[in-house]
């Protein structure tokens, strides 16, 4: 299975410093979920950077908070509800770029997706 920017790549759509220049940008347009909490009113400028601190390694934000018993299970699942809701995906880079047509892109996803399910499936 490929993720789209893979796919992409390897179906010569894209080159490999253009996906990467997709992943950043999701990257920046991605609402961190603390920054979330913060403009809900849900924590504190303070909660959130103690938070930050306290993360063990790998563990997510959201896991950190409710650990600490700054954010109750509900809020915290409402917030990364929120966040994906928000998530930029990397074929609007492409759109927005002017490289893919939307009717293009939504083409491509449906390659993608029987291409992974061809694989999956073996």
């Amino acid at each position: 299975p490929l993720c789209f920017g893979q796919f992409l790549y390897y179906s010569g759509r894209a080159s490999w410093d253009a996906v990467k220049s997709a992943l950043s940008w999701q990257r920046e347009n991605h609402q961190r979920l603390g920054e979330l909490a913060r403009g809900w009113r849900l924590l504190t400028e303070d909660q959130v950077r103690v938070v930050r601190r306290a993360r063990r390694p790998r563990e997510r934000f959201g896991d950190t908070a409710l650990r600490l018993g700054y954010l109750k299970a509900h809020d915290c699942n409402t917030l990364v509800a929120a966040q994906r809701a928000s998530h930029r995906r990397v074929g609007q880079y492409f759109v927005e770029l002017g490289a893919l047509s939307a009717g293009e892109l939504c083409v491509l996803v449906q390659r993608q997706r029987e291409h992974n399910r061809r694989v999956e499936c073996k």
